[in-house]
């Protein structure tokens, strides 16, 4: 939504002033989010996950060129990523 949109832009803004090392999109749906934040803070390493296999293959197919890793989990697993995370959408 344009409101998390806003609140988030703010966020980082205010708090990642840095480039970052990993982004995990977290119920990713059309991966629009992740794509914006991941060049604006040239992240090394994009994670988008969903909990609906459909969708990750679907934006998997999509998104083939870009530097994606993609994940079938929803929030109630982010505590099994090993990677840090610097921005978590």
């Amino acid at each position: 939504s344009q409101y998390k949109e806003a609140v988030m832009a703010e966020l980082i803004s205010r708090h990642l002033k840095r480039q970052v090392n990993c982004i995990a999109d977290i119920g990713c749906g059309t991966c629009e989010t992740i794509l914006k934040y991941g060049n604006l803070l040239r992240a090394q390493k994009l994670i988008c996950t969903d909990y609906d296999a459909k969708i990750i293959e679907a934006m998997k197919s999509k998104h083939q060129d870009k530097p994606i890793e993609w994940r079938t989990a929803d929030l109630f697993e982010l505590k099994d990523f090993q990677e840090q995370l610097d921005l978590v959408s």
